[in-house]
């Protein structure tokens, strides 16, 4: 039978790199988990649909950043066109 589990060691989603599958057993009937690796060193574990479908993009450090400093890293509110600053 062939596995419907897609690989995702490698692809990045955001500032999450996939590092590897995180097997344990309360993820049964969830789907399955990744380690990921956030941009700022953060590994945190996160359940694959949750990376394909955007809702997780970093290990929490997005959140605790300033609107104006997640503009500028490129990170736009409601996929709103880049805006482009003159410094």
């Amino acid at each position: 039978m062939k596995s419907l589990l897609k690989d995702e060691t490698g692809n990045r989603y955001g500032r999450l790199t996939v590092l590897r599958r995180y097997d344990t057993p309360a993820a049964s009937g969830l789907g399955a988990y990744w380690i990921c690796r956030c941009d700022c060193g953060q590994e945190i574990a996160v359940l694959g649909a949750k990376l394909r479908n955007g809702n997780t993009r970093s290990c929490g450090c997005l959140a605790k950043m300033g609107p104006l400093e997640r503009i500028l890293m490129g990170y736009y509110p409601h996929g709103k066109e880049r805006v482009i600053v003159n410094g």
